[in-house]
């Protein structure tokens, strides 16, 4: 007897010659699992970024806040009488975006009611200024001075960053 070939087979039979053991089922389901953890690993890094930038927003918030409530403070006022006379002079030498404390000469006046806020922008190195008092502040490393141009804008700066003319 001869033996007769069909080139159709039954489904259960073409499964198990094409996947005998299972391996590629096997094989995309792990890739599944590797690509759903690598998704969420993804979300929680993208949740915990957006949790920090709101905390960070909120201390930026806050020492907003505290360094208002501290310039509006009466023991951080200054009042230099502005006519005070000149006792020498010296040019700026360096300028310092930190030197923005409450009784700087680089505060600028455009707060509430003239209230220095922030650092004074028209100020820069090379300019004039008039010592009106010397060596005062924390350990007397600071000159009160005044503006040559700006008679009006008076307060610390450090001696480290003048340089004397006369």
């Amino acid at each position: 007897m001869r033996r007769r070939w069909n080139s159709s087979s039954s489904k259960a039979n073409k499964s198990q010659q094409e996947n005998p053991s299972g391996k590629i089922n096997e094989r995309g389901g792990m890739w599944i699992y590797v690509g759903w953890t690598i998704l969420g690993l993804v979300g929680v890094d993208i949740a915990l970024q957006y949790k920090q930038e709101l905390e960070d927003d909120e201390r930026r918030q806050m020492l907003a806040e505290m360094q208002l409530e501290a310039d509006n403070a009466s023991i951080n006022v200054a009042n230099w009488d502005k006519t005070l006379p000149t006792i020498f002079t010296c040019k700026i030498l360096h300028i310092d975006p930190g030197l923005d404390g409450t009784k700087m000469l680089t505060r600028g006046n455009n707060g509430r009611g003239g209230t220095p806020v922030g650092v004074n922008k028209t100020i820069k190195r090379g300019d004039i200024v008039e010592i009106l008092e010397a060596g005062v502040g924390p350990s007397q490393r600071y000159h009160l001075c005044r503006m040559r141009e700006q008679k009006s804008t008076v307060g610390w700066y450090p001696i480290e960053y003048l340089e004397r003319l006369d």
